[in-house]
């Protein structure tokens, strides 16, 4: 009889084992992954790393980042309050680092990481933190591709040697001629001018200036053409436009109140 017995007591004490890791899950999910996505994962993440945003080689992002640490030690040891920096931080204790750098977080946040780590600091995330290259060693170094003298390649021959009209086409025709790609063929003048209008102005040319240039037939007569679409303010509308779009230039806040700012375009 003692044998079953001791079954179902082993029996009773995993399922109340099972239970309770349920309940740690759920109360990570609840209280404390949502604040680690809010407040630390910027900085404290294998995202940031990549980014070059992580800060003191701390990944709060799976169970054994947390655990394992960063520069100044383990964020957290299950279990153990007292230890760890990551409560310490939170608490803006004086010697841990004050975290988050935007202030201190509401006392039952912090009270929700102490019964957290109470629990044993239950955490479904699993996965190695990513590792961090600090930089590269002296030999390494020697051999990164800006270090490297450069030389004179071979340049290839071709079968067709009538388009290339310089070393760097040739070694475009040879990648073609590789994969049986022909080049297309020359534009006529005229398509030629419209195309490199829409290039540089984003508009169509000027019908007066694609006649002038279909009836120039002087070597430079391409470059004149470029130079006079480069002169043209068209020019600068076309291209500061992507400018102000990467740069995020409105002539307004753009709010709940449209508050308009007269002097943007400086």
């Amino acid at each position: 009889m003692r044998a079953p017995l001791t079954l179902a007591l082993a029996m009773i004490i995993a399922l109340d084992l099972r239970a309770e890791e349920s309940k740690g899950i759920a109360f990570f999910e609840s209280r404390i992954r949502p604040v680690l996505i809010q407040h630390c994962l910027a900085c404290h993440s294998s995202e940031a790393a990549k980014a070059g945003k992580l800060k003191g080689g701390l990944f709060l992002d799976t169970r054994e980042g947390i655990i394992k640490g960063g520069e100044s030690g383990p964020a957290v040891v299950p279990g153990k309050t007292f230890e760890g920096l990551l409560l310490k931080s939170m608490r803006h204790a004086s010697d841990a680092p004050r975290m988050p750098p935007s202030g201190k977080l509401p006392g039952a946040v912090v009270a929700d990481f102490e019964a957290w780590i109470k629990m044993g600091a239950p955490d479904p995330r699993r996965g190695t933190p990513a590792a961090v290259k600090k930089g590269l060693g002296i030999e390494e170094g020697r051999r990164f591709w800006s270090m490297i003298p450069p030389a004179m390649p071979n340049v290839p021959m071709v079968a067709r040697s009538d388009w290339p009209r310089g070393d760097v086409d040739r070694f475009v025709q040879a990648a073609r001629e590789a994969k049986g790609i022909n080049p297309a063929g020359d534009a006529d003048r005229r398509t030629l001018a419209r195309r490199v209008s829409f290039d540089l102005v984003g508009l169509p040319p000027e019908p007066a200036l694609v006649e002038e240039f279909a009836a120039d037939t002087a070597p430079s007569a391409y470059e004149r053409l470029v130079d006079k679409l480069l002169a043209s303010s068209h020019f600068g509308e076309h291209w500061g436009r992507h400018w102000l779009d990467a740069a995020r230039y409105a002539d307004s806040n753009g709010r709940d109140r449209n508050v308009f700012w007269f002097h943007a375009w400086r």
